[in-house]
């Protein structure tokens, strides 16, 4: 069967949509290049975009357990509400950055990659929603006859078109020009970034 590029166009213009609507990833991506800068940021990056892989490779496999299993919905639905209200605390009572000393640089180093890979693929894998959202788009979108091969190419291409948004994004707000333009105003911009994911995390759970 020959590659359908109607089907592929119309997928990749329903996930690019999708990824204008900032959520609770682009508040961490961003919190996280105005601290530690752009590449520290694309491991979180990476972490985000190996959770939506992960759902995309359950919804080719025509997982819909979420579906069926509303408890096991819910349940997702409380732990991500737990993560960024988590989150949210960690931005709220992160120090205020030091100029003038190496406090900054030094915190930068402490924060390992691997931590920042854990924390991004957390905060997707833990969002119910994306799990019902590629489901959905692979559901709707893709033909029951498009070949797996075929499935697998759109998925490589969603999670490329996640990992280089985010990374993109990343580098926008934590290159050295733009942080040090952001610099003075770090400590309130984690301040509202943390409120904003505790507000999220709140509205998860009375929803």
């Amino acid at each position: 069967m020959p590659f359908d590029f109607v089907e592929f166009g119309l997928l990749a213009l329903a996930h690019f949509i999708a990824l204008l609507s900032p959520g609770p990833d682009f508040i961490l991506i961003v919190g996280t290049s105005i601290r530690y800068g752009h590449r520290r940021a694309f491991t979180a990056c990476l972490g985000i975009a190996l959770a939506n892989g992960l759902y995309i490779i359950l919804a080719v496999g025509g997982f819909s357990l979420l579906r069926t299993r509303h408890l096991l919905f819910h349940g997702m639905q409380v732990m991500a509400a737990a993560y960024l209200f988590y989150l949210g605390v960690l931005l709220l009572r992160s120090p205020r950055p030091n100029t003038t000393s190496r406090d900054t640089a030094s915190a930068a180093a402490g924060e390992h990659h691997s931590r920042l890979l854990i924390r991004g693929f957390l905060s997707a894998v833990l969002n119910p929603k994306n799990a019902i959202f590629y489901l959905s788009l692979m559901t709707l979108i893709v033909s029951r006859q498009t070949p797996v091969v075929h499935q697998a190419l759109y998925g490589l291409w969603m999670v490329l078109a996640v990992l280089l948004w985010d990374m993109l994004v990343a580098w926008l707000i934590g290159n050295t020009l733009m942080r040090t333009v952001l610099n003075r105003h770090t400590w309130q911009i984690e301040r509202l970034a943390g409120i904003l994911l505790m507000t999220v995390g709140v509205f998860i759970v009375l929803k």
